[in-house]
């Protein structure tokens, strides 16, 4: 009996704790560390305290309002998702937004100022 218990107790523990690559969808604040522009029009960005993830868009607005609160400064508020086999996103993420295959790589789905932004 005590067995089996362990075993349970072992199992939920590692179900629960998957690690990195299994967040469905997520929010943070933070402030905007970098924003870079790559040539297939993908918008990647980096946090000031995340420092395994970045989080990039294909929208020009989604875009545009994290270069307009880059700039002014401030925290935001972004909502993210991580990139499931049969997503949206899955056919052109790959290519645009992947960095060095050590960084998590996230989808942006909002951002906003929060009101501490200059």
């Amino acid at each position: 009996m005590k067995r089996i218990l362990i075993l349970v107790v072992m199992a939920t523990l590692v179900t629960a704790c998957q690690g990195q690559g299994h967040i469905l969808n997520g929010k943070l604040r933070d402030t905007i560390f970098s924003v870079e522009q790559r040539k297939s029009g993908a918008l990647v960005m980096w946090m000031t305290h995340d420092d395994v993830g970045n989080y990039c868009t294909l929208d020009p607005a989604l875009g545009q309002k994290a270069l307009q609160a880059f700039n002014r400064g401030g925290s935001v508020i972004v909502t993210y998702s991580s990139v499931t086999t049969g997503s949206a996103e899955a056919p052109w993420f790959g290519e645009t937004c992947n960095t060095d295959g050590r960084t998590t790589n996230y989808v942006i789905k909002d951002i906003q100022p929060t009101e501490d932004a200059a």
